[in-house]
């Protein structure tokens, strides 16, 4: 494995105040590398130790700004939910258009993109396809760059598990299954996706590649909820509903004019089938994934019921 050095090296990370980029930009910082963190509230939300450029990936002269001296970007930012201006097509695609020309315009030499397994062009899901967009402007770029799709990400305050959560608090004293529950999943620490992150940085072999991310265990929607009710001491009746049913009774807080418990895009998130190759972890990164009950007590800690 050829060694990138560190000292010296100035890694961008977008949407490194984030859930899953804060980690980056932590594990990055121990690791000695200099981070600069790129997002719509970075003053105000950055860790120590880092730069921090205010912006939006939309953009182009925050962007422009944002790369100048970087040799490094890891690119995480993401919108699960549209609202306002940060649509799916806007931060996935233009966001990441921007990114890559303003890094290519920068002298930057490597770029790491983070998104997710559900990525397809054909996807008829707009979030899926956007991020399946977003992996088509990174590979027209010049730079070297390494594509990484994690499976649901667990270990931050808005992964899978800390949403499982918030729905049970909001469908008390039911659990709602969509579509029976059966959506499958490889729930990945965050950590582990963090240290695939850092390999590609350090390795050379990484170069051009495309690599699909995912724990060690697959796990149904329905047993993730079961998961979470144990870890809780909760008491739910547990109903399945077909995903149409689920969305009409989601969404009437539209009719008063509040943000809906759910999505449509987000209910096919949960209905979809996430696994991949559990072996890739190990066999391309050196990196042994994390079973997810093995890391609940330190990452998901019992809640008020």
């Amino acid at each position: 494995m050829t060694e990138t050095p560190k000292e010296g090296s100035m890694v961008l990370v977008t949407g490194g105040t984030g859930a899953i980029g804060g980690v980056i930009t932590r594990r990055l910082l121990a690791e000695g590398y200099r981070v600069r963190v790129f997002a719509r509230h970075a003053r105000r939300d950055a860790m120590p130790g880092v730069e921090a450029v205010s912006g939006d990936v939309q953009d182009f002269s925050a962007v422009r700004s944002a790369v100048e001296g970087v040799d490094i970007v890891v690119h995480v930012v993401g919108v699960l939910r549209e609202g306002g201006s940060q649509t799916f097509h806007g931060v996935h695609v233009t966001g990441t258009r921007n990114l890559v020309t303003a890094a290519e315009q920068a002298g930057a030499r490597r770029f790491i993109h983070v998104g997710g397994i559900h990525a397809d062009l054909e996807a008829p899901d707009p979030l899926s396809k956007t991020k399946a967009l977003a992996e088509e402007e990174v590979r027209r770029g010049a730079l070297e760059q390494t594509v990484l799709r994690s499976s649901m990400v667990f270990g931050t305050p808005s992964g899978v598990l800390a949403g499982i959560r918030g729905s049970l608090r909001a469908s008390r004293p039911f659990a709602i299954l969509p579509g029976g529950g059966r959506g499958l999943f490889q729930p990945l620490w965050v950590e582990d996706l963090a240290s695939c992150v850092l390999a590609c940085l350090a390795g050379e072999e990484f170069n051009g590649r495309t690599y699909e991310l995912g724990g060690p265990e697959t796990w149904s929607y329905r047993e993730l909820v079961g998961l979470a009710m144990r870890a809780d001491g909760l008491r739910r009746l547990s109903v399945s509903m077909p995903l149409t049913l689920v969305l009409l009774a989601a969404l009437w807080p539209r009719l008063i004019g509040r943000e809906p418990l759910v999505t449509r895009t987000e209910l096919r998130q949960l209905c979809m089938d996430n696994r991949t190759d559990p072996e890739v972890l190990p066999r391309e990164f050196g990196v042994t994934p994390t079973p997810l009950t093995e890391a609940m007590a330190t990452t998901f800690p019992p809640t008020k019921r």
